[in-house]
């Protein structure tokens, strides 16, 4: 932001997941460009508007403020939505609602159809372990795994922050497209790329730098390591075990990750590094093969990844028992 050039008026930003109208110049006087944010889940929408002089063709005022959008009550994909009478309620456009009503129609049969059962709810993780993405993040590992054995993939890893909601199954165990593709969104192609063993440990080491957000990448089957907060950025990685062997600095691996990853995605640039990469699957069509293969599937259960020093945990939970939040 501060390297913006100073004709920029107004900043209009996403992806940050907050809501925000801010004057910058109250931070950099040298910038006095208005940014904004709109938070996410199209809660909100921001309301900017400019005075324009036609004669110079400079905005000469600018104002801006997020608006809070409440539909009629609807019944989202986990529960009810109400309306509230301190906020204002706005009636759908009868022409736009005509129009998006005809798409939910047609993806519908696609979306609701199943694609397997589950043995139970499998969990994204959430709280102080958000980080870690939870037996889910390890089943995604697994399934992208599972696609990409024929490209060589010994290991692969899921980005814990890509796993956007816990698989809820229905009361028969029954998960639709619907199901997994709240879980995973993107429709990313697999990468499985060749990596060495002091790659792949600089690649962990970049989940606990001070680049982003600390994120425990997750583990498919038969690859496990610990990490140690008390010890220096860059050296926190040990134990790496593929297949009960620990792995070789030296020797080359084969990686799955997802493209976000691959393209350097959440501050890992170093699969940047990675070499003779093979495109495969998307990362849904892969989680719905797995899925199917067994059921019911249930959620990976055993330790992949060790907190050698949890009291050095940023995130650890301190609430007394009993206290527990939800």
């Amino acid at each position: 932001l501060d390297r913006l050039d100073t004709r920029v008026d107004v900043v209009v930003s996403g992806h940050t997941h907050w809501e925000y109208v801010c004057d910058y110049s109250t931070y950099n006087p040298a910038k006095p460009f208005l940014l904004t944010s709109a938070g996410l889940w199209g809660k909100l929408v921001t309301d900017i508007t400019l005075e324009i002089d036609p004669a110079s063709g400079r905005v000469i005022s600018k104002r801006a403020k997020n608006v809070i959008v409440q539909s009629p009550s609807y019944t989202a994909s986990t529960s009810r939505i109400q309306n509230t009478d301190l906020y204002p309620m706005f009636e759908p456009r009868a022409d736009v609602a005509e129009y998006v009503a005809r798409y939910v129609a047609a993806a519908a049969d696609y979306s609701l159809r199943k694609i397997g059962t589950v043995a139970g709810p499998i969990d994204r993780a959430s709280g102080p372990l958000a980080n870690t993405g939870g037996s889910l993040a390890m089943l995604i590992a697994d399934a992208q795994l599972a696609a990409t054995t024929g490209a060589g993939a010994q290991i692969a890893l899921m980005n814990p922050f890509g796993v956007r909601r816990t698989l809820t199954a229905a009361p028969d165990g029954s998960v639709t497209f619907g199901d997994i593709y709240a879980v995973q969104p993107f429709n990313n192609d697999l990468v499985t790329q060749s990596l060495t063993g002091a790659e792949l440990k600089a690649i962990l080491e970049q989940g606990f730098d001070s680049e982003g957000p600390e994120q425990i990448l997750a583990p498919s089957v038969g690859f496990s390591y610990s990490y140690d907060r008390s010890r220096a950025i860059g050296s926190r990685i040990s134990g790496m075990i593929l297949n009960g062997a620990p792995i070789d600095p030296a020797k080359t691996y084969r990686i799955t990750t997802n493209q976000f990853l691959s393209n350097g995605g959440d501050s890992y640039s170093g699969f940047l590094k990675a070499r003779d990469e093979v495109i495969g699957t998307s990362d849904i069509a892969a989680l719905e093969a797995w899925l199917k293969a067994v059921p019911p599937r249930a959620g990976p259960t055993e330790a992949r990844t060790t907190d050698l020093r949890p009291e050095l945990n940023p995130n650890r939970d301190t609430t007394p028992p009993g206290q527990k939040y939800r």
